[in-house]
């Protein structure tokens, strides 16, 4: 090996070379998420701050066909034509949306150009005579450096108080998505580093001295744990044992980011680990700031039907705090026994009006929703008081004060949020006047259910908003054999007065459509009708739509209602619905919003149910 000064000092600058190029890639990936994220927040606050504007604003940039071709084609659309994005795929995944997955194709390639070109090798290097040793070694030092330029949004990607959502208004489960891509990226791009660099020492015969060194034991526990966290975060294990999942996935990303910062700190290179950790330590700080200043309440627990429970807090809202925006969800802590203090689960928050009070919606499943229905079952009233925590609130918030029309399709649970909305419209409509500001013109809020006594908890909120023109709430009850598809009563003699309420679940029985099968209930008076349906079921059907034992055709609703607005209207179609749903109407509005000239108004989706 040549001690030639001026050799010494052509491999130096080389490798010099090699490391500048390779921070520059790191700080063109940071750049790519600059960028995007400079784009998303302009659109977002310009939203927020001047709703009406940003609407008429794209409207005339729809004018433009790559305009338009851009929102229906890339923005709006599932990955695949009409294919599927929150539905489950074969192995319990979710698919990217279109836009999501040209986001991460393109930071992909960044990542694998920066990795494989301009390197540069030299006869005459003192350090690596050969070639093949010189490219491992260039190869392994970028490869390294990059992956700690994709380690550090990964984790800040993965928070639940990461900024960037305030910033851009995207969904947790946006951001979840890409920390899940960049997590997969870092690891390859380390597990090229860790096997370019062992090749390397192999052909220097240097391996044996190495191994024992601490930053090659911490290298190897920091891609151990990198492995194992890809593999045991795919779709099927994490659904089906997500308890293991989540705390064993928290300590090996603890482990991973130990083991990177022992094993870069060697090279000068800890402010890269330390950037990461304090990413995660300042969620992990706010988090327990959230849950301090909630503290420990009561709540009321009840069962509303089979498949759901409510939880109701008083004085929740402490005087000067801001109630919930809507699309709001928090976190619930149910101190229900020694190992379920640190179990969190997400739910969406129902304000109630006039008070301080709030309410969760929470459909059963296995875990602890189910340990909690099975223990109100058991009780005479199916009511408890529990002690509970709430972390929160999050959700970003998406005004639509500025449409002209606002259509809502809601499944179950699922109406708690574009309920929210639909509150948030009638109360800016009642404070401003037409001359003051724009209001909403009219509301479609429609709602599926498989049986009606579960619109018993989210009807009083709803009842209030009968006597609007602008609102038309329409229910689905979608299972075939319901409790009463249609109502007959038998007047008597001593009864010639047609009872409002029984006289409208009739007439609601009787106005099917077509496929309904056609099941009778015969009553003889308005005493025998109020046995078989509750007060607030006859309430309900009174001041809606209701249809019984169908299933809606989301295409000739969706394509029925956008021809009786005016072209120039702007509109919002909010969902919120189970997976098929909002997929279905996803491909939909895609290819509405493509349609030329049929439209100049802007047409927008808005999604707030969140999967990942």
């Amino acid at each position: 090996m040549s001690s030639n000064p001026k050799y010494v000092e052509e491999t130096n600058k080389i490798w010099n070379r090699n490391f500048a190029r390779a921070r520059y890639w790191g700080a063109g990936l940071m750049g790519y998420w600059g960028l995007i994220v400079l784009i998303a927040s302009i659109h977002n606050w310009s939203a927020r701050f001047s709703p009406r504007g940003t609407l008429v604003l794209k409207s005339q940039l729809a004018r433009f066909p790559v305009f338009r071709w851009f929102h229906s084609r890339v923005v709006v659309p599932s990955m695949l034509p009409r294919g599927k994005h929150l539905m489950r795929n074969r192995i319990g995944g979710i698919i990217p949306t279109r836009f999501e997955s040209l986001v991460i194709f393109f930071y992909f390639a960044l990542v694998f150009i920066g990795e494989s070109v301009n390197y540069e090798t030299s006869k005459h290097n003192v350090y690596w005579p050969h070639k093949s040793e010189q490219l491992t070694r260039y190869v392994g030092d970028r490869s390294a450096i990059i992956s700690m330029f994709i380690i550090i949004p990964t984790y800040l990607f993965a928070g639940r108080n990461n900024f960037l959502l305030w910033l851009t208004g995207w969904r947790q489960s946006t951001f979840i998505v890409f920390h899940r891509w960049l997590a997969r990226m870092a690891v390859v791009s380390s597990l090229v580093h860790t096997f370019t660099m062992l090749l390397n020492d192999y052909w220097l015969h240097t391996v044996h001295r190495r191994k024992y060194a601490q930053y090659w034991r911490w290298g190897s526990v920091a891609i151990i744990c990198g492995v194992i966290m890809v593999v045991q975060s795919l779709p099927f294990l994490r659904r089906n044992w997500y308890e293991i999942f989540l705390y064993g996935h928290i300590t090996l990303a603890l482990f991973f980011l130990i083991g990177v910062w022992i094993h870069v700190m060697v090279l000068g290179y800890g402010q890269y680990a330390y950037a990461a950790a304090s990413v995660w330590a300042f969620d992990r700080f706010i988090r327990l700031i959230r849950l301090a200043t909630f503290g420990i309440k009561y709540a009321t627990i009840s069962v509303a039907d089979e498949k759901h429970l409510v939880v109701t807090i008083d004085d929740a809202i402490q005087i000067g705090d801001k109630n919930p925006r809507p699309g709001a969800f928090g976190y619930l802590y149910f101190l229900a026994g020694p190992l379920s203090w640190f179990q969190s689960h997400p739910f969406s928050v129902v304000t109630i009006e006039n008070s301080n009070s709030i309410a969760f919606q929470i459909t059963v499943k296995n875990g602890l929703t189910k340990r909690l229905y099975n223990d109100l079952i058991s009780k005479p009233d199916q009511t408890s008081r529990i002690k509970i925590m709430i972390e929160g609130f999050y959700g970003e918030y998406t005004p639509v004060r500025g449409y002209d029309q606002v259509l809502m399709f809601s499944n179950g649970s699922g109406a708690v949020s574009p309920l929210e909305y639909l509150k948030e419209i009638v109360e800016h409509n009642r404070n401003t006047s037409i001359q003051e500001r724009h209001n909403v013109k009219y509301v479609k809020f429609y709602w599926m259910l498989s049986n009606l006594s579960y619109a018993r908890t989210l009807a009083p909120e709803l009842l209030k908003l009968k006597e609007l023109e602008y609102v038309e709430p329409i229910i689905y009850v979608t299972q075939q054999q319901s409790k009463f598809p249609s109502i007959e009563r038998i007047p008597s003699d001593d009864d010639k007065s047609s009872d409002s309420l029984s006289q409208a679940a009739a007439d609601s029985g009787r106005d099917k459509d077509d496929g309904a099968k056609d099941t009778s209930i015969m009553v003889n008076s308005s005493e025998e009708l109020t046995l078989i349906l509750s007060d607030i079921e006859l309430e309900l059907i009174n001041s809606c739509k209701v249809h019984y034992g169908v299933k809606p055709d989301l295409d000739q609703l969706l394509t029925q209602d956008l021809q009786e607005m005016q072209p120039s209207d702007h509109v919002a179609v909010m969902t919120c619905a189970h997976p098929v749903v909002c997929d279905k109407i996803r491909n939909l509005v895609a290819e509405k919003s493509s349609t030329k000239g049929e439209r100049s108004g802007v047409l927008d989706l808005i999604e707030l149910l969140q999967c990942w």
